[in-house]
């Protein structure tokens, strides 16, 4: 090297008129709003998709390996169901996943999948209700 520094190459872009700055801070904007969208629906999804699983492991005393064992039968059966169009919808997990935006899926799937979301959160309102009264019924 001759010891020059000016070989150096930087690439400068043409200016961007207005029209068309303003332009990309929209689509800026979009893609921002969208990840927010699918992060968002992707921890509600979660929490609602384990819940039932948490509502019921917590009922039993000190046994942190039913825990265990259910969290890895319940992920690992999510792979399975996640190579087919039929279950990816109806699979706690998967379905989450749809209504996110990380799968492509119709409208009466989409619809399924958060019927599916919804009926998670409802038995782990039944679950945590029926141990709360000892498992009594109250007519």
């Amino acid at each position: 090297m001759d010891g020059n520094k000016d070989n150096i190459r930087l690439q400068v872009y043409p200016p961007v008129s207005g029209d068309k700055k303003v332009g990309m801070i929209i689509k800026r904007k979009a893609i921002i709003i969208s990840f927010f969208k699918s992060y968002l629906l992707e921890g509600i999804g979660v929490f609602l998709a384990v819940s039932p699983i948490i509502a019921l492991v917590s009922y039993t005393k000190k046994s942190y390996w039913l825990a265990l064992l259910l969290a890895e039968i319940y992920s690992f059966a999510g792979l399975f169901m996640s190579m087919s169009n039929l279950t990816r919808s109806f699979y706690p997990i998967t379905a989450l996943l749809g209504v996110a935006g990380y799968y492509e899926m119709t409208t009466a799937n989409l619809i399924g999948s958060i019927f599916i979301l919804l009926l998670c959160g409802c038995l782990t309102v039944f679950i945590l209700v029926w141990h709360g009264n000892g498992g009594k019924t109250n007519y």
